[in-house]
Formats: structure tokens, C-alpha cells, sequence
């Protein structure tokens, strides 16, 4: 079947199920599991002569006697059984989605998806995937890339969450503040600078950071969406910048290099919660913590989940994570 007759067979279809009322189904769902008309009148407080008169719309509408009178009540024909097994899973799933309000974390099977820059994965993901391990055994989530501009794949649902810079957005979106990330310049452990840091009483100048190579952790999209990254944004206030000698999104690669260079990486100090990070790599500059040198993390979402419980639950989970590792930074 071509695209062509595809879209007019599904025309049709539409036309047909156009004329089906719904509350003819549930009349019609109703008689299968009574298979009376007078207890499915009952249960559906209406008079046995209105549900007589809804018994005759059904034949009509499904052109099918779909019952028959038998000394033991009523008889669904072969039609009538195919159509009560859709309708049982469709109004199963028409009720659940109706009662969203109620909402088990232990037995939800839901999936989320989450863009995160990979330098604060480290430090988040693995403890919300083990609280989630307890509290939500058959939930899962997929973590993505950071991205420059996140808001098409949030809108089209590939995207549930993403971490941003900024809370100015477009409409139908919404962002919460998770905190101010106070950033560090890392080198492996016997680079030059860590030696010259511990014999300068004052420590290591930012001036003398910049004078080396840097690699730098990219956001998705950054090159198409003219993004200005936060951490040049810092350094340019301070009257400097770095020579990116190198740029990935791959973090294993960029620590590979970090560990085998003498290269630079600047990142939030909350890295160092990693055990691995901290294994081979140590912070030799500091920026101070304040309006100029922090960078601001904020939660965005589509509007189109603030109804549903299971997103605003998992929200919270991740938000609980996120705040409790910028607490301890």
C-alpha cells in the first residue's frame, strides 16, 4: 500500500469511527459483561427502554446483530466478542490515563530522558540511579548530551528535562533554579603548575592557567546556535581567554587527554565528588565564588508534563540530586 492510499484508508477510517459516539462503547461494554439488557440499564442508570433504544444504535452502527436472545440471557455474536476485546484494553488504558493522579513509583514503568552536561553526571547520575534502583525498581531514564538549545526536542517529547545557563525562555516553557556551580581549573597531578602551586605561598595566578593549552567539554549544537560558553563568558570578565587546543563531547576522551597532557580543563568543582576524577586529577586554580564567576543551573521542561505525576516525582528525585551536589561542593 503506497503513502497516498495509506492516508485515504486512514481518512476513512476516521469518517467511520467519526460516527461512533462514545458512550454507545460503553453501553455496548457494559452489555457484554452483563449480557442483559436490563441489568446493563441498571448499572448504567438509565431505563431498560433507553437501553433498548441504545442496542438498536449499536446494530446500526456496527451493521451486526451483535446479540442474540437466548433462554440464558444474551448471546454476543463473533463481532460483538472481537470489538469487547478492544474495548476492554482501551478503556483500561482510557482509565488510567483519566486517573493519573494516583501514581506508584514502585510499580511505574515509565521511562524519562534527561540532557545533562557529562562533567555533572558524574556526580549526579550514579545517585539518582540508585535511589531510583530503591524507590522505583521498574522505572528507567536515558541521560543525553548537554544541549545549546534544547527546546525543539523537549517540545517533540525526546526530551523530558534538560540543565540550562538561563531562564529566559521560549513560551510553554518552564525552568527551576537549582543553584550558582563555582568553577575550578583541574591538571593531572604531576602537571608543572600543581609543583609551582605548592611552593608559591599565594598559589597559582589565573594569568598563569591561561598561559597553557586548554580542552574543552562542548555543548551539543553549540556551533550552529552561536552559543557563548559560560566559561569564556568568565574569563573574558577577568580580561582573559583560553586557547581551546581541543574540544569534545565525549568526556572519557577529554580525561584521557587531560591525564596525558599538559593541558588544562576548567569545570565545576563538584567533579571532585568523583572518585575516578579525583584519582588522577587536581584542582590547581579556583575562581571565587560570586555573581561573576559562577555559572547558574536551571531544570527546564515543557509544559506538556507539568500535569503528569510521574514527571513531577521524577522532577523532584532529580532536583533532590542535583541541589544535594552543589550543597556539598
Amino acid at each position: 500500500m503506497n503513502i497516498w492510499n495509506v492516508q485515504e484508508y486512514r481518512k476513512m477510517i476516521e469518517q467511520k469511527l467519526s460516527r461512533i459516539d462514545l458512550n454507545l462503547l460503553v453501553s455496548l461494554n457494559v452489555l457484554l459483561k452483563e449480557k442483559s439488557v436490563t441489568r446493563a440499564a441498571q448499572r448504567l442508570f438509565v431505563s431498560q427502554s433507553a437501553m433498548s433504544k441504545t442496542l438498536k444504535r449499536l446494530r446500526e452502527t456496527f451493521d451486526d446483530p451483535l446479540f442474540y436472545r437466548t433462554s440464558e440471557g444474551l448471546v454476543p455474536s463473533e463481532k460483538a466478542k472481537q470489538i469487547g476485546k478492544v474495548l476492554f484494553n482501551v478503556f483500561d488504558e482510557l482509565h488510567e490515563v483519566i486517573n493519573q493522579d494516583f501514581f506508584d513509583p514502585l510499580t511505574s514503568q515509565a521511562n524519562f530522558s534527561l540532557s545533562i552536561p557529562s562533567i555533572l553526571g558524574t556526580a549526579c547520575t550514579l545517585p539518582l540511579f540508585n535511589a531510583l534502583a530503591s524507590k522505583a525498581p521498574l522505572m528507567s531514564f536515558t541521560e543525553y548530551a548537554a544541549k545549546a538549545n534544547p527546546f525543539h526536542m523537549l517540545e517533540n517529547s525526546t526530551l523530558d528535562f534538560s540543565i540550562y545557563l538561563s531562564d529566559e525562555l521560549p513560551a510553554n516553557f518552564t525552568s527551576t533554579y537549582i543553584g550558582d556551580v563555582q568553577l575550578a581549573i583541574f591538571a593531572r597531578k604531576d602537571h608543572p603548575l600543581s609543583k609551582v602551586k605548592l611552593d608559591k605561598a599565594n598559589g597559582i595566578t589565573l594569568k598563569e592557567c591561561v598561559a597553557y593549552n586548554f580542552i574543552s567539554l562542548m555543548t551539543e549544537g553549540e556551533k550552529m546556535e552561536k552559543f557563548s560558553h559560560p566559561i569564556d563568558n568568565v574569563l573574558s570578565a577577568h580580561g582573559l581567554q583560553r586557547n581551546i587546543i581541543f574540544g569534545s563531547n565525549q568526556l572519557q576522551i577529554l580525561m584521557e587527554i587531560l591525564r596525558t597532557s599538559d593541558h588544562l580543563f576548567i569545570a565545576p568543582s563538584v567533579v571532585m565528588k568523583s572518585v575516578e576524577f579525583s584519582k588522577f586529577f587536581n584542582p590547581i586554580y579556583h575562581f571565587a565564588s560570586d555573581k561573576k564567576n559562577d555559572i547558574k543551573l536551571f531544570l527546564v521542561e515543557h509544559d506538556r508534563i507539568q500535569k503528569s505525576p510521574e514527571h513531577q516525582w521524577f522532577k523532584q528525585e532529580l532536583l533532590t540530586h542535583l541541589k544535594a551536589m552543589n550543597d556539598k561542593s
